[in-house]
């Protein structure tokens, strides 16, 4: 993750230690992501491969929704809950920076969506489009981070991933409407 790399020698290794220590149990959150919808990556190659699109929309809106559930679930948790479990965990000096735990679970949400969009991506053989958001992801994030971590200290790491996650969302989810649209055609035309 790039804002860590720049983080210690732009705001120091305190915070680059608190953030590290605030960003672990959002992690969570992606491994069940990829526990919980690594199966269907094969379901929607088979589908695609039998020409179900209509089985492949559904399934993936399944999966989307269900990431967007769990990803709520974990915002509220963490807002709720943030402060209480950071203390339980690390102890009230770590717990003062809770204002970092909800960006924080953003971008675990994030990378999660990202994950299993280009899990799909890969599913359907569409490498081209996965390249490139991982491209545009890793343009941004750079100077992003440089930038957003001098401008908003710690906070600016995660508001820089977000910015690159999100891009990098949105061109996969670009992609994706491309592809079926095109899968489509050729279908309809065979």
């Amino acid at each position: 993750m790039a804002p860590r790399l720049f983080m210690d020698p732009i705001l120091g290794a305190y915070k680059l230690g608190v953030y590290g220590s605030i960003a672990t149990p959002t992690a969570v959150i992606q491994m069940i992501a990829i526990y919980a919808f690594n199966p269907f990556i094969t379901l929607f190659a088979e589908e695609m491969d039998r020409g179900d699109m209509k089985g492949f929309r559904k399934s993936l809106g399944r999966c989307l929704l269900w990431l967007f559930g769990i990803s709520a679930a974990a915002v509220a948790a963490g807002i709720i809950l943030g402060h209480w479990g950071l203390t339980i965990l690390y102890g009230a000096e770590i717990a003062e920076y809770d204002e970092l735990l909800t960006p924080l679970i953003l971008v675990a949400a994030l990378m999660a969506f990202a994950w299993l969009l280009g899990g799909v991506l890969i599913a359907i053989r569409s490498f081209r489009w996965l390249i490139i958001s991982n491209v545009v992801s890793a343009g941004v994030i750079i100077p992003a981070t440089i930038l957003l971590e001098q401008r908003f200290d710690m906070q600016g790491g995660s508001f820089a991933t977000i910015l690159a996650m999100g891009l990098a969302i949105i061109i996969l989810l670009i992609a994706l409407v491309v592809e079926l649209k095109g899968r489509e055609k050729t279908a309809k035309s065979a």
